[in-house]
């Protein structure tokens, strides 16, 4: 039997549900709160672990679009030009290309 003063029975199981409704209410908060500090601090542990270890494989790119058999002067701006290996896209002249055939001569000697 409840007794709280001199409050009726149905009020009183009324608070006792309210109450417990409230607890599991602030449980569940902080579960989520948990587990969503734990899912940022694993993200963060990869990321750092990642970065660590990002100059350990070596790179894809085989060389500097500069160096590229492909690589076409294009007369619109003088720093961009077109890469005639992906369908004119431009590129700056330091960037990487991974399907890249390299120049088998010195481009600026001829």
């Amino acid at each position: 039997m409840i007794n709280i003063g001199g409050l009726p029975k149905v009020l009183a199981y009324i608070f006792m549900i309210i109450g417990s409704f409230t607890c599991v209410g602030i449980m569940t908060a902080i579960i989520i709160s948990i587990q969503g500090f734990i899912s940022d601090l694993i993200k963060r542990l990869k990321w750092k672990y990642k970065y660590k270890h990002r100059f350990d494989k070596p790179p894809l790119a085989k060389c500097y679009c500069i160096d590229c058999d492909f690589y076409g002067k294009n007369n619109n701006r003088e720093d961009w030009n077109e890469c005639l290996a992906h369908k004119g896209w431009r590129v700056a002249e330091e960037w990487f290309c991974w399907q890249a055939t390299p120049c088998e001569s010195d481009t600026e000697k001829e």
